[in-house]
């Protein structure tokens, strides 16, 4: 119960950001849309701009941040993974799946490349 007090104020402005962002997004005058920049670009500003003007609340707000990046990665996962046809998956043999598997080891590599260059993989051991 302690975390969710911590976390509270970040989440409720990650809710507030999420839904500034869905209106802008969604902004038309005549034949000019913002449409196409997308609610996601328009948090992401949101945010740099928030802990440009305001340093202190960037401290504050990083434990919920983690929490919910950490929960919205776990929900698309899970969107995906529900979204998959294994009878169709099957169906098409294994070309697929090896595409994935390749994938897969190419996201693991330059994953793991990243972090040797950026000196993250030896911090964190």
């Amino acid at each position: 119960m302690d975390s969710l007090k911590t976390k509270a104020p970040g989440i409720l402005l990650c809710a507030i950001i999420a839904a500034i962002a869905t209106l802008l997004s969604a902004f038309r005058a005549g034949s000019f849309s913002l449409e196409i920049v997308g609610a996601p670009v328009f948090a992401i500003l949101m945010g740099m701009i928030l802990t440009l003007i305001f340093p202190a609340l960037s401290g504050s707000f990083v434990p919920a941040m983690k929490w919910l990046a950490k929960f919205f990665i776990a929900m698309a996962m899970c969107a995906i993974g529900l979204n998959t046809n294994l009878v169709e998956l099957i169906r098409e043999g294994g070309k697929p799946i090896l595409m994935g598997l390749c994938c897969w080891c190419a996201i693991a590599l330059v994953s793991l490349g990243v972090q040797l260059a950026t000196g993250m993989f030896y911090t964190n051991l």
